[in-house]
């Protein structure tokens, strides 16, 4: 999914969201998560479970009364999602955040890349995909064949 171009919420409505559904992380999850939350201008938010294989999140936002933006981020080497403020969007960083603490995604890494593929609870797969090299390089060939695969657990 990228940036949707619908209906735009705006940047209260946005914030309202994101912190609820942050709120709902900490009573849901307690001891089985550490937050960060740094939300100022530019908010940053990162979920990191304590449980070993768990993979995190976080979320850079910044918005304004005219435009915003939100990039959902795993804790994988970069791996990221561009989002808009539509209802779209911010749905499906909810359903990102419960199918990650369910623990049905699992990635791919390799020299100067990374995938993951998480499987929502609708049974649709997302991948998203980085490139940590210098700007230009093709990748390894067949990278996603022979790079180390991890199946991530769920939170608790």
């Amino acid at each position: 999914m990228v940036k949707s171009d619908h209906l735009d919420v705006g940047d209260s409505e946005t914030r309202t969201r994101l912190r609820h559904l942050l709120e709902r992380l900490k009573d849901e999850l307690g001891s089985a998560i550490e937050v960060q939350d740094d939300d100022g201008d530019l908010w940053v938010a990162w979920v990191r479970p304590t449980r070993p294989g768990a993979l995190g999140f976080g979320w850079i936002y910044w918005g304004n009364a005219d435009a915003g933006e939100v990039i959902f981020q795993l804790d994988l080497g970069g791996v990221r999602w561009e989002l808009g403020r539509a209802p779209q969007d911010l749905e499906f960083v909810e359903r990102l955040v419960h199918a990650l603490i369910d623990g049905t995604v699992h990635s791919i890494q390799a020299p100067h890349r990374a995938r993951a593929v998480v499987t929502l609870p609708d049974g649709s797969q997302h991948k998203a995909t980085t490139n940590t090299g210098l700007s230009g390089c093709l990748p390894m060939p067949f990278w996603t064949f022979w790079g180390q695969r991890t199946e991530h657990v769920a939170y608790r």
